[in-house]
């Protein structure tokens, strides 16, 4: 019986969003095995394919998922409603000998820290709920996770999945008697 246990850790206070991850698309199209017509996509709202039509574009080096043909982008919203549970405990957990078995996320309001631990497989569950669809903004969003293009330096055409870990307080309800 193996008794490494491994645990991934993060600290939010704020609005709580973290990046969980990010890399290039065809990364992630070696993990997950995207098809080529939904790797396109993705580098078209990443940016990494320069859009062909610059008119009515929000930002000319790249479209929002609202902005690309809506064909394309059912099929991108079907590839990942019908791989969410890979996605998240790629995402989530990660693989090999690192992959996290516990999920820890300490609060901290003013002086005072509280923090709520996590079965991993719990965590995926819980962020996983939900469905998948373009929001207001053309951005991805996949149960209680955010997709969205990096942005910024050093690597701008990223995709990065986004989570508010300080959802999970949500998840413990505590009973109080007076």
């Amino acid at each position: 019986m193996n008794s490494k246990q491994i645990i991934g850790s993060y600290t939010a206070k704020g609005t709580g969003y973290n990046q969980i991850d990010k890399r290039p698309v065809d990364k992630y199209k070696a993990f997950w095995n995207i098809p080529d017509s939904v790797c396109k996509t993705l580098k078209l709202y990443t940016g990494e394919i320069k859009p062909t039509k610059s008119k009515n574009l929000k930002d000319p080096r790249r479209m929002f998922l609202n902005e690309i043909d809506k064909n394309k982008v059912d099929e991108l919203i079907n590839y990942f409603s019908e791989n969410k549970t890979l996605i998240f405990s790629d995402i989530l957990r990660g693989r090999g000998g690192l992959a996290a078995d516990w999920f820890l996320v300490t609060r901290k309001n003013g002086d005072i820290i509280d923090w709520i631990l996590k079965d991993i497989n719990f965590v995926c569950n819980f962020f996983a709920q939900g469905t998948v669809a373009i929001t207001e903004r053309g951005n991805l969003k996949v149960g209680r996770m955010t997709v969205q293009r990096k942005g910024g330096t050093p690597d701008p055409m990223s995709l990065q999945f986004k989570i508010n870990p300080l959802d999970l307080f949500a998840s413990f309800q505590v009973n109080k008697t007076d």
